[in-house]
Parts: C-alpha cells; structure tokens; sequence
C-alpha cells in the first residue's frame, strides 16, 4: 500500500493512518468516521487500515484534518496524535535578468492577472449567453426528468451554514406550477439536513408549495437525521451540541426543542411510532450499535436486537407492529424487518451487496432503501417479505435516504448526480424527488456548494 497522498507529505500521512489503525478497531473507526459524516461503506480501502488511509485522504482533500485530529483526541486523549504539517509557502519564479524592480514587476503580475480575470469573465459571459439563446431554440431529449430551480424564501438566524445570495434571489413560480402539474403534494414541508464540509450540518425544511427554506437548528454541534412524528406536528432528530449524540425533539417550527435522552453513550436516528408515544433509535450504550425502543411517556427503555455485529437506521411501521434496519450481521449492510417484540426476525435482502436505510411506504406495502445492487447505490423498493424487488433510479452517481410521501406516490433522496467534480474538496448532493414507479425525477435542490441529506417528507 502507497503512503503517498496527494497534497500531504508521505511520512506523516503513513503516520496518521498507521495510528488511527492501530488505536481504532473497526466499530470505533466507523463511530469516529460517523461523528465526522462520513461514510464508512462509501470510502474505498480493505480492511481497517485501508478504510484509516482513506480516511485520511477524503479529510486531507476537504481541508479538515485538523477535524479528524480533535475527533480522534477526543476518542483517545492519552494517544499524543500528530498535528497536520504546515504546507510550505510556494517559491515565487524569479527570472533571470536585471533591470525590473520587484514592485514593478508584481505591479506587473497584478495588472496582468486582472487583465485575464476580466477576459475569462466577458468571455464566459458571452458562451453563457450563446448556449442560453440554444436552449431556448432547441429541445433536447431527456424522458422523465422534470429540473424546476429551487427558489427560497427565508431563514432564520445567520449560521455557517447561510444561504447563498443568489440562491435567497431565485425564486420561480414556474418550478411550483410544474410540481403541481405532476400532482406533487406539494403542501408537505421536506425536511432535510445541509451541511459543508467545513461548517456545521444544521436542520432545514423547504415548503413546496410557496419554496420557502427555514433553518431549524443552529448549533455550536452537528445535528442531523430529522424524523417527522405520524402527525406531522413534531421533529426527531440527532445532536451531539452537549457532547455525545443524544436524541432531540422540536416542533416543525424549530421551537421547543427539547433533550430526550440523557446518557454518556451515543443515541442516533430516531423514527416515531404511529401513536407519537415511542421513538425507536440505534445506540452504543451496550457496545456495538443496537436497536433499541423509548417510551416517551414512562422513559421505559427496551432493547430490541442484540447481537455482535451494528444494527442501524430503524423505520417503525405505519401499523406500529414491526421495525425495518440495517444490519451488518451477515457481514454485509443489509435490510432486516422484525416485530417491535424482538420476534420473527427476518432478512429482505441479498447479504453479498450494501443495502442502507429503510423507509416505509406510508400504507406499508412497500419498502424503499438505497442499495449498491448495481454496483453504485441506487434507489430500490422491496415488500416486506422479501419479494418484489424494484429499482427505480438509474444512472452512474449514488442516490441516497429514501423517504416518501405522504400519499405513497412519490420518494425523495439526495444523489451526487450533478456534482460536476466528485474529486474536489466538496461533497456535492442535492434533493430530487422520484414516482414509487420510478418516473418523472425532478431536481428540487440547487445549492452545489453543500451537502443536503437525510430528507423525509412531512406525513
């Protein structure tokens, strides 16, 4: 295995990954690549050590090593890990010759550097106008995919995550009328979670029907995977802004937010119980990652699984009598169902691919995750017995975290389709929305500067 990483020295990159390998068993290096938001199965590398140097360079390329540095101090205080190595300053090109001065010389460079800003500027300019005056003569061929721009109407206090100008200024009335046409309930709230690589993921919702964007959470921690209750009034969400990750509750509005767990573990991805009255969620308290059952009411707590591999990514029933997972007991992700009493346990699909958050259709015939099947993770449906197995995305980027809507006719996810540059320092995902038949795609989201995840359409 190479020690070389683009951009950082050999030496230290060998050290970092070495140390994170030796120091981090598989669990705790994906618990730590969690608490950082990254993917663990979406990082190639075999083996701890593979997935360790991976880490490094996915962190290395998005400027945040000093992020993994604090993650993993703070998982191992006693282990003295090494700080990144300062980037040398680059060496200016000093021609040979006499007669320039140094200040003429970079008064020199700085005129011809704008000069050239002000020609690529007029330039793009005018091939901008030129394939903008094509579009509107010419139709190109693209069956079922609809692209309305996504327009926003206001925020809520300034965060790290504040919205681009542009963005705040592009409203269009066109994209709603089109969402309508195609019988989108588009008076359902999404809520999703947006993030960069360097700021704070905070919690949003988009209103379809008026494209107005709310910012829920605004944290000094990450807060992320937002449920809505079964009646649409009440938010589940993860934060770690006391420390570890603990399960929260807020109103669809952002107020009221509330802690609902209180334990010096990790508890995360909560889904509701169609009565409103129980969360289920995923937690470390034992261990491994279990699934466990809280009932809001009496704050009894039940563990539903318990086994030695994760068990991840609960989605409750509409009929409240089962829980759909992720497991890794087969020593793949792959989707599990199983009665909220711990019973009839049972796998829907293939242990040899990567199968990731289930959700249930809202009249629970159905079942949509993302899976890599295919090779790249695309959007699937499956019954609840195993059978009936259906893709609905194709294309060659990953889709991710199905949700759907409340009449069942529609599923929305995020997908780094349009990340024009899957190697720079940017995550790039966007907010698309798919018929439960796997027709008419429709962009909803076009903030390319962000990541935008883990979406569920409001009950």
């Amino acid at each position: 295995m190479s020690n070389e990483i683009d951009g950082l020295d050999a030496v230290y990159a060998a050290r970092l990954y070495k140390m994170l390998s030796r120091y981090f068993d598989e669990q705790e290096l994906r618990s730590l690549m969690f608490e950082l938001g990254v993917e663990y199965d979406n990082l190639p590398g075999v083996g701890v050590i593979g997935k360790a140097r991976e880490l490094v360079a996915y962190m290395n390329r998005r400027n945040r090593l000093n992020d993994l540095i604090m993650a993993a101090y703070k998982e191992r205080p006693q282990i003295p890990w090494p700080h990144p190595p300062q980037t040398p300053p680059i060496e200016e090109y000093k021609p040979q010759g006499k007669g320039i001065t140094k200040n003429v010389k970079n008064g020199l460079i700085l005129i011809g550097g704008i000069g050239i800003i002000i020609l690529l500027i007029v330039g793009v300019s005018v091939i901008f106008k030129s394939v903008q005056g094509i579009m509107n003569v010419t139709n190109f061929p693209e069956p079922n995919l609809v692209i309305p721009q996504e327009s926003v109407g206001a925020t809520v206090a300034n965060s790290g995550n504040s919205l681009d100008k542009d963005e705040l200024n592009s409203s269009n009335n066109s994209s709603t009328l089109e969402l309508k046409s195609l019988n989108v309930p588009t008076d359902k709230l999404l809520v999703f979670v947006r993030g960069s690589e360097h700021d704070n993921s905070e919690i949003f919702t988009i209103r379809l029907d008026d494209n107005k964007l709310t910012q829920l959470t605004n944290t000094v921690g990450q807060n992320w995977a937002p449920a809505w209750s079964k009646d649409g009034q009440w938010i589940a969400f993860t934060s770690d802004r006391d420390g570890n990750n603990e399960i929260y509750v807020m109103d669809a509005d952002g107020e009221k937010q509330v802690r609902i767990t209180q334990t010096s573990y990790n508890e995360w991805f909560p889904s509701w119980s169609p009565d409103g009255r129980s969360l289920v969620y995923y937690s470390d308290r034992n261990g491994n990652r279990e699934i466990y059952t809280l009932d809001l009411e009496t704050e009894e707590i039940k563990r539903l699984t318990d086994n030695l591999a994760d068990d991840v990514y609960p989605s409750w029933s509409p009929d409240g009598s089962q829980i759909a997972f992720t497991s890794e007991r087969d020593g793949f992700a792959t989707i599990y169902v199983v009665n909220v009493d711990g019973s009839n346990l049972r796998r829907l699909t293939n242990s040899a691919v990567e199968s990731w958050f289930p959700s249930w259709s809202p009249d629970g015939s159905l079942i949509a995750f993302h899976s890599n099947i295919s090779g790249n993770f695309q959007i699937y449906t499956i019954k609840p017995d195993g059978t009936g197995l259906i893709r609905l995305t194709v294309n060659q980027a990953n889709d991710y975290d199905a949700s759907w809507s409340s009449d069942g006719n529609w599923i929305v996810f995020n997908s780094d389709r349009d990340d024009l540059n899957k190697n720079d320092a940017l995550d790039e995902r966007e907010i698309y929305i798919v018929r439960s038949n796997g027709n008419n795609q429709v962009r909803l989201t076009f903030n390319n500067s962000t990541v935008e995840k883990w979406v569920e359409w409001q009950p």
